[in-house]
C-alpha cells in the first residue's frame, strides 16, 4: 500500500507540473495570437503603402498629361524665337508622361494599366506630330535660329479621350474625387492642372 505522505507528495508534484504546463501553453497561445496580430498589421500597412503609391502614380500621370497638353497648346499659338527650347520641353514632358504611364501599368495591371499605356502612347504620338509639323527658320549667314512655328494645329481630341478613359478606369480604383478633378484638371475635357486623389 502506498504511503499517504508519498501519495500526497505525488499529487502536489503533479499539480505543480500541470500548472507549469498550463502556464506554458497559455504563454504559447498568447505569443501566437500576438504574432498573428502583428502579421495582419504588417499586411495592412503594406497594402496602405501600395495604395498610396497607386494614388501618387495616378495623380502624376494625369498631371503630366495635362502639362504636356498645355505646353503643346502654348507652343502652337504663334512663332517663337526659342522654339527649340519649346520642342525640347515638350519632348521631355512626353517622355515623363510615358514613364508615369508604365509605372501605373506595373502597379495596376489590367484595365487601369492598359488605359495608362494608351495615354502615354498618345502623348508620344502627339509630340511626334508636333515636332514633324514644326518649321524652323535659320539665319543663312550665322546659322542661328531666328524663329520656329508649328504649321499644323495640334489635334487634342485623342489625347483628351485617352485622359478621360484613364480617369474613368482609375476613378474606381483610387477613390478619385470627381468634383476635385473637374475643378483642378478636367474642365470640359481640357486638362488644366493636376488632380486631387481622395484617400
Amino acid at each position: 500500500m502506498v504511503d499517504a505522505s508519498i501519495l500526497t507528495t505525488m499529487i502536489s508534484t503533479g499539480g505543480v507540473i500541470l500548472g507549469a504546463l498550463s502556464a506554458f501553453g497559455g504563454v504559447t497561445l498568447t505569443n501566437r495570437a500576438n504574432l498573428r496580430k502583428e502579421e495582419r498589421q504588417a499586411e495592412r500597412q503594406q497594402e496602405e503603402r501600395r495604395e498610396q503609391e497607386c494614388h501618387q502614380a495616378f495623380a502624376e500621370l494625369l498631371a503630366g498629361a495635362a502639362r504636356l497638353r498645355m505646353q503643346v497648346e502654348i507652343a502652337a499659338q504663334r512663332p517663337w524665337v526659342d522654339m527649340n527650347a519649346h520642342l525640347n520641353s515638350i519632348q521631355e514632358q512626353a517622355a515623363l508622361v510615358l514613364t508615369h504611364a508604365y509605372q501605373v501599368a506595373l502597379l495596376r495591371p489590367g484595365v487601369v494599366g492598359t488605359a495608362a499605356r494608351n495615354l502615354g502612347a498618345e502623348g508620344s504620338d502627339l509630340t511626334g506630330k508636333v515636332v514633324r509639323s514644326t518649321r524652323l527658320d535659320y539665319d543663312h549667314d550665322t546659322g542661328e535660329l531666328r524663329s520656329g512655328e508649328i504649321t499644323t494645329v495640334p489635334d487634342f481630341g485623342l489625347l483628351d479621350q485617352r485622359i478621360a478613359e484613364f480617369y474613368t478606369a482609375a476613378a474606381g480604383k483610387a477613390a478619385i474625387d470627381p468634383p476635385s478633378v473637374v475643378a483642378a484638371g478636367l474642365d470640359g475635357g481640357k486638362p488644366k492642372g493636376h488632380v486631387t486623389l481622395r484617400r
